[in-house]
Formats: C-alpha cells, structure tokens, sequence
C-alpha cells in the first residue's frame, strides 16, 4: 500500500481508532525500523484497524490493553536501520534545526530590536558569533533531548519530560555563560533566505538519500533471505 493509500484509508476510521493508531507509529518511529519495513508494518497495521471498523469491531480490541506488547510481536524480527540510516535519520533533525533557527533569530531582531544584540540590513541577519553559536548549541540540546525522550517517554513520562525541560534551561543558563567567556564575539552576516535555502537543500538531500540507503538495504536483505 502506497503513502497516499495509507493516509486515505486513515480517513476512513474513527477518531478513537486513529487515536490508536497515532500512538502506535509514534511507537513504531521510536524503534529505528528500516524505512520499508516501517511504512509496510504501519500500513498493514491501518488495514487491519479498518477491517475491524467494517466489521462493526474496535481496533483496541485487536490492539487489547497495551498497545506496546502488540507492536511489539509484530516488529520483534523486524529490520533495524543501518548506522548509515541511523546517521542520515539523525542529520535531517539539524538541518531542520537550521532552517528554523536562523529566521527565527531573524524575526526576533525584526520585532525586539532593542532587545537583541544582533541587527538586520534587509534580509541579512548581523549577530555576533557568540549569540548564534549559543542558540545553535541550545538546539542540539533541544533536538538530542528529543531523540531521548522519544526513546524513554514509553516508561516514566513526568521523569523523562521533567529531566528534558531542566536540560533545556540549564543548558539555556551554561552556554549564555560560556558565550560570555570563550566565544568570539565579532559580528556575522547571514544572508537569511540563502541559509534557509541551503538548510533545505541539506535536508531534501539526506531524506532522499536515506530513502535510497533504506530502499537498498531492505532489497539486499531480501535477496538474501530468499536464497
């Protein structure tokens, strides 16, 4: 079943059975499967959730009390990503980072001039190395303490998100010191519209070439599992 396919047929449940079947591919996306395998699991996994819409049955039954245990006998011999999957998975979150960050400091200069030590002449953007230097660091913060909570959130949720706001804000309070200290505070020009250009451009790339990496190794390991 196609993407387009999958996401008409999700039109068709109910909202408690879409319910279901969001928390299942936040799921399924947590577990690092290879990019095949998981649109094929997850669009069986719709199918099967119709079936039981047709039937006059709810897809929780099928699912029953724990979602979790059901995902996982579907996907306990499942195909894992590569570490280069892993890798280009992992990029797109920075490029996505980038293509945001930028014309958000941008905007913030636009509407709080005087509170901002950065500046704008049209669409460049002119801000002290410091300043971007410590938002970018505050955004890897922000994006690695995605990836973990993801990772956790399934076993202590208020831990786990408790834990990630704190990293936020003492990791807010540490690069604002370390900005003061050690970082060079000459200014820097950046063209806004060609940053997110750019940032887009890197981020189409790594997804297509993931998509490649995922398409070839799920065909290799299916070449040799039939031999």
């Amino acid at each position: 079943m196609k993407l387009t396919d999958v996401r008409s047929e999700l039109k068709k449940l109910t909202a408690d059975n879409r319910k279901t079947i969001r928390k299942i591919r936040v799921y399924l996306e947590s577990r690092h499967l290879n990019e095949f395998v998981f649109y094929e699991t997850y669009s069986d996994i719709v199918g099967m959730a119709l079936e039981y819409q047709e039937r006059g049955q709810d897809f929780s039954e099928a699912v029953g009390m724990n979602y979790r245990d059901f995902c996982r006998s579907l996907i306990k011999s499942a195909q894992r990503q590569t570490w280069a999957e892993r890798f280009l998975d992992d990029i797109q979150w920075i490029w996505r980072c980038g293509f945001f960050l930028i014309p958000m400091l941008y905007l913030f200069v636009l509407l709080f001039e005087d509170w901002s030590p950065a500046r704008h002449e049209g669409a460049v953007l002119i801000a002290p190395v410091s300043y971007v230097v410590k938002y970018c660091a505050l955004a890897m913060i922000v994006i690695v303490g995605w990836y973990l909570v993801k990772r956790a959130v399934y076993t202590s949720p208020k831990i786990t998100f408790g834990l990630y706001l704190s990293s936020i804000l003492l990791g807010f309070l540490l690069m604002d010191n370390l900005q003061r200290r050690f970082v060079d505070s000459s200014p820097w020009r950046i063209h806004v519209l060609v940053w997110m250009a750019c940032a887009l451009l890197l981020l189409v790339a790594s997804k297509l070439a993931k998509r490649l990496v995922a398409k070839s190794v799920a065909l290799y390991r299916g070449i040799k599992k039939n031999k």
